[in-house]
């Protein structure tokens, strides 16, 4: 692990897994996803059940929400708006605090989204530093929520190296750019996973990639991949990456098997059946066995 600034916010490398077969994955986590040394095991966890790789977390300042609306609630319930009738009505501290915490969730995410864009600003120059030490042919990011918009933010102004071969953006919290993206080229993949469940991203704008999908003529162009997962909340990407993987496709060679499942069958059904060592056939059958009869 090594810590370092970029563009002025902090951030840390750790190595969840080693391997020597040229291929890096790098994760990076969104808004408050890493906070205790027990999120950092459960991204190993997850780092164990991809293809072989290198796997690397690149952990961002992406704030506290728990701290951040604590510390609001607690100055609007001394400070706040209502201070001047509280001898009146001393429980109108309630209504401060309540409106500090608000303000406390809305700044704090304010503040992670404008850090974030700051990190795709210096993601081109910190990506050789990061790996100068490795010797690597083949280059994948992943990237969920606020880290999945770091990758748009960057390649949207930035041409990637041809060493750069998927890029996955889980529950995005961004829209599509009008300028578009300057990837994927020849040899490289872009997967957007999204799900209209993800009231999260209902917060940010409507319009989230990780809500609505990719444009239409951007999802059919070449080297784009789009899966819709069916019932998924914004938490469920990480525990479910090596399914994910396995279910779209990303950081595997051709196409998945299971991808034309992903509209029919809900996400976890589909994770059930991977993990339980089912066929994309074997689900089908099943699925029309326990259809009810016409």
């Amino acid at each position: 692990m090594f810590k370092t600034e970029i563009n002025g916010v902090g951030a840390e490398v750790h190595t969840l897994r080693e391997a020597e077969n040229g291929v890096v994955d790098v994760l990076i986590h969104g808004y408050t996803a890493v906070t205790r040394e027990k999120d950092l095991e459960l991204f190993q966890k997850s780092a164990a059940l991809l293809p072989e790789a290198t796997v690397l977390l690149l952990h961002w300042d992406a704030g506290n929400a728990v701290n951040e609306t604590l510390r609001s609630a607690a100055q609007y319930a001394m400070e706040g708006p209502c201070r001047n009738v509280r001898r009146a009505r001393p429980y109108f501290w309630l209504a401060d605090a309540l409106l500090g915490g608000v303000k406390g969730i809305a700044d704090s995410f304010s503040y992670a989204r404008k850090r974030a864009d700051r990190l795709a600003e210096g993601l081109a120059d910190f990506l050789p530093r990061m790996l100068r030490h490795r010797v690597y042919a083949r280059l994948n990011l992943v990237g969920h929520s606020l880290g999945a918009r770091i990758l748009v933010q960057w390649l949207k102004k930035s041409t990637p190296p041809w060493r750069v071969g998927d890029v996955v953006l889980m529950g995005a919290a961004i829209s599509w750019p009008r300028e578009g993206l300057r990837f994927p080229q020849a040899g490289q993949r872009l997967f957007n996973l999204y799900s209209e469940k993800d009231t999260v991203l209902r917060l940010p704008q409507r319009e989230c990639l990780g809500r609505v999908g990719l444009p239409g003529d951007i999802a059919q162009a070449p080297g784009v991949v789009q899966m819709h997962c069916l019932g998924f909340g914004h938490r469920d990407y990480w525990p479910a990456l090596g399914s994910l993987s396995l279910a779209a496709g990303f950081l595997r060679a051709g196409e998945s098997p299971w991808l034309h499942l992903a509209e029919k069958v809900p996400m976890r059904e589909l994770m059930a059946a991977i993990e339980q060592g089912s066929s994309p056939k074997d689900l089908l059958l099943s699925g029309e066995q326990e259809a009810p009869d016409a």
